[in-house]
């Protein structure tokens, strides 16, 4: 609702509401033959003849400065309206590519834990499979040791039993050849005995 102020000589005020159009009121105010220092549309001043009536003439320029003037402002609301749904479009598009790259920043981020569960996965794998070959190696290679050394055992007793064995048979033979030379010795001693002077 526009609201129009009219002024007279005497610097007396008049607000109008426009509850018609603004033709109308126009009309309404050029037919009281009054005489206006200015008037006011909105606060906004269109200029009238000073001292003088609203004539059909006055009342007619005044009418077409009206009506450019709202032909100003629907073509500043229109292009603000323009605007406004430009502004809109252009939120919306910043909206939805704010949207998508959260999307996309969510779906690189779950591929790259997903790669990361992955790849963890198969280092523990690789690891558990060294570490039990590493116990494997390591058991045969004891085991191997094991039997080595049990192998080296039987031999070095197999021969110091051989060894003992071959002692054993020589002091036999040298017990056995000995025997005779102390029985002779045996008997020298006692016939030595026998012949010695008794005293």
């Amino acid at each position: 609702m526009k609201r129009i102020q009219i002024q007279n000589s005497k610097q007396q005020t008049t607000d109008v509401k426009d509850e018609k159009n603004d033709y109308d009121v126009l009309l309404d105010v050029g037919s009281e033959r009054s005489r206006y220092e200015s008037v006011y549309i909105n606060n906004e001043p269109y200029p009238t003849p000073v001292g003088k009536d609203l004539s059909e003439d006055n009342k007619d320029q005044l009418l077409t400065n009206l009506l450019h003037s709202q032909s100003s402002i629907l073509a500043e609301m229109k292009a603000l309206r323009e605007d406004n749904i430009l502004l809109r479009e252009t939120l919306t598009l910043y909206t939805e590519r704010q949207d998508k790259i959260a999307q996309d920043v969510q779906d690189q981020l779950r591929k790259i834990t997903d790669q990361l569960n992955g790849h963890l996965v198969e280092i523990r794998k690789e690891l558990d499979a060294a570490l039990n070959k590493s116990l494997f190696d390591f058991m045969d290679k004891h085991e191997k040791l094991v039997l080595t050394l049990h192998d080296q055992l039987s031999q070095t007793s197999d021969h110091l039993s051989e060894k003992l064995m071959k002692v054993s048979t020589r002091l036999d033979r040298l017990t056995r050849a000995d025997q005779p030379v102390q029985q002779s010795a045996e008997k020298a001693r006692k016939k030595s005995t026998k012949s010695l002077p008794s005293l």
